[in-house]
């Protein structure tokens, strides 16, 4: 296993859920996260990555690595970006 199967390969920023909610009738959690106009402004996104655990914290490298996604862009003061997640948990 590689270090980048557990952390990201760049970590700049980190960010809260502006919104975490769960639908007991369908397994889905949802959750959402939001970069304002005034956030990581000219800072280059490679990529992007969920993490969770009792030991996610606002400090890099810290926590569970549960989804890394690759993804390059720019970010403006132009733009508000948007990122959801969506779960769906079913026991069988």
């Amino acid at each position: 296993q590689s270090r980048y199967d557990t952390w990201l390969g760049f970590e700049i920023y980190r960010i809260v859920p502006t919104l975490n909610s769960y639908r007991s009738d369908t397994g889905q959690v949802t959750t959402i996260f939001t970069l304002t106009e005034n956030e990581l402004n000219g800072e280059n996104i490679e990529e992007i990555g969920i993490f969770c655990g009792d030991s996610a914290t606002s400090s890099d490298d810290s926590g569970l690595l549960l989804s890394r996604i690759l993804w390059k862009h720019t970010k403006t003061s132009d733009e508000e970006i948007i990122f959801t997640r969506v779960d769906t948990c079913n026991r069988e």
